[in-house]
């Protein structure tokens, strides 16, 4: 069995001598076109099998990344937690920094914003992004800046938090 490229090949030129050619010929050319066909199709069921097969591959890769993203969430969820839980009982024994093959410190975050009531903020349209009025589109750095300038902003204060670097 040739290529399916070169089986098309094939049937098209006995098809176009079956236009030249006389009645005598017909008979012949058309049970070659027959058994050309017979053979084109055995080819391409032989390649939709590949793709069906192909697509069942592809769906069980889909099926491991989302099983492996699943993984990775929970383990994420753990590294964090112990974190927590390392800050955590670090700061009730008012102890900063750890020496030892893997050095652990508690470190300051950088300065964020708390907003307290949102409500209170809607006043201060400064602080809003363009057309958007959801909690999502406070304008964040521009609340920060006033804050660290030394401003009040009703409905949001400014925070330090605290985690821990290990390594």
């Amino acid at each position: 069995m040739g290529k399916l490229y070169e089986i098309s090949e094939r049937y098209r030129n006995i098809a176009a001598l079956m236009d030249d050619m006389s009645e005598d010929y017909a008979t012949e050319l058309t049970s070659a076109l027959d058994e050309i066909q017979v053979e084109f199709e055995d080819k391409a069921q032989n390649i939709a099998a590949l793709i069906k097969n192909i697509e069942s591959d592809v769906d069980g890769y889909k099926a491991e990344e989302q099983r492996m993203a699943n993984r990775r969430r929970a383990i994420e969820r753990r590294v964090s937690a112990l974190k927590n839980y390392l800050l955590i009982n670090m700061q009730s024994c008012g102890i900063s920094k750890v020496a030892g093959i893997i050095p652990v410190a508690v470190r300051n975050n950088p300065p964020s914003v708390d907003i307290t009531d949102i409500e209170a903020l809607r006043e201060n349209i400064e602080f809003w992004k363009p057309r958007k009025w959801d909690e999502s589109e406070i304008d964040k750095t521009a609340v920060k800046e006033a804050l660290k300038a030394g401003g009040i902003v009703p409905g949001a204060e400014l925070i330090q938090k605290q985690s821990v670097r290990v390594g």
